[in-house]
């Protein structure tokens, strides 16, 4: 597919056009029945419901952990209620701008605003950029996310910047669908603006609690943005205008849930309680006490390595005629090697063994 979108003979404009003025009046009446997950009208969200965006292209191109092809295509076609929102949502979006200021400040840039795009002379792909950043390297994208809880392994360590808000050494390790979205937003961005537009964007992520975002770089690749393009076109003329639902294997959706997810069998559910709103609360405390304390013992090991190097080889340090810290060895002590002794003696460490009830671990989620 060349970058200026060239629809076959089966995936006509004229097709999409027809597909939306048949839909939009029933749409805007459907979502004016919910409340959305952003500040959009009945009318903005029907619009963005007819589209292929940046949101949707990770679960239509089966990268996304937390919805499929399927889920997008039910959404589209107006069978599954829209996501309302919940507070993890509402407060990604009230950060969105914080965490693009801070980016703007690690780059040693400025900010430039966010945009609406459609692609050239197709309304069916559209983009909603959160920020733009504009510093030595040029002006480029700025994806913001919000993130309390990491999937595992789905995110690298961040970009390390230097003071002038060089990029010395680039991190690229992000979660697949945000990944996707980006690729789809500069493929977008490099159709309107053609060779103007920049060759990278930037995803800026706020991961829970940390003191400042870490900054990942996307580089724009034309065969990774040609599939997605290619995939969307064939999914909204194929399933959507077609009302065909998509084939998903759910095999692999399963494995990439599972990845995303710590399963608990027995939840106690304070929804309309009076406990609820004070449980909330308190977690929210809970969390940001666990930051500071983490900010406080960094701060705390950073000056332990200060008094240690002055220390070097001694058992300790005085001044002012007081001893200010000691640094002795412990004693050697004697290891039993467990698993030695069990793999070479299995019916003895059987006969001296026996299962101790695990304990209750808290962990706060929020």
């Amino acid at each position: 597919m060349e970058q200026d979108l060239n629809l076959n003979q089966d995936y006509s404009e004229s097709l999409y056009e027809d597909y939306v003025k048949q839909n939009y009046a029933d749409a805007v009446a459907y979502f004016s029945n919910f409340v959305t997950p952003t500040s959009w009208s009945a009318e903005k969200q029907a619009e963005h419901s007819l589209t292929i965006s940046g949101s949707k292209i990770g679960a239509i191109a089966g990268k996304c952990m937390f919805r499929n092809a399927l889920d997008v295509f039910l959404e589209m076609k107006r069978r599954k209620e829209p996501f309302g929102g919940n507070y993890k949502t509402r407060r990604g979006q009230a950060l969105e701008h914080e965490i693009a200021y801070e980016a703007s400040e690690l780059l040693n840039g400025k900010l430039g605003g966010g945009m609406s795009l459609i692609y050239p002379n197709f309304k069916g792909f559209t983009c909603q950029i959160d920020e733009t950043i504009e510093n030595h390297l040029g002006a480029f994208i700025c994806e913001c996310k919000n993130i309390e809880n990491p999937v595992k392994n789905a995110w690298g360590e961040g970009s390390l910047i230097d003071a002038g808000g060089n990029i010395v050494k680039e991190d690229s390790q992000i979660p697949a669908d945000y990944r996707a979205q980006v690729m789809w937003q500069m493929a977008i961005l490099k159709a309107n603006f053609k060779e103007k537009a920049p060759d990278f964007a930037v995803l800026s992520a706020l991961i829970h609690y940390e003191p400042q975002p870490r900054i990942y770089v996307i580089h724009y690749d034309e065969n990774e943005a040609n599939e997605l393009l290619e995939i969307a076109q064939k999914f909204l003329f194929e399933n959507v205008i077609a009302d065909k639902e998509p084939k998903v294997d759910l095999s692999a959706f399963d494995e990439l849930q599972k990845k995303s997810k710590v399963i608990v069998d027995d939840v106690l559910d304070l929804a309309g309680t009076d406990k609820e709103k004070e449980l909330f609360s308190n977690a929210m405390k809970y969390g940001s006490l666990g930051a500071q304390i983490n900010e406080l013992k960094a701060e705390q090991d950073e000056i332990k390595k200060q008094i240690l190097a002055v220390i070097d080889n001694h058992e300790g340090v005085k001044a002012y005629g007081t001893l200010i810290a000691t640094y002795k060895q412990s004693k050697d002590k004697i290891k039993f090697d467990e698993k030695l002794f069990a793999s070479e003696n299995p019916e003895l460490y059987s006969k001296y063994t026996s299962i101790v009830k695990g304990s209750r671990i808290f962990s706060n989620k929020i």
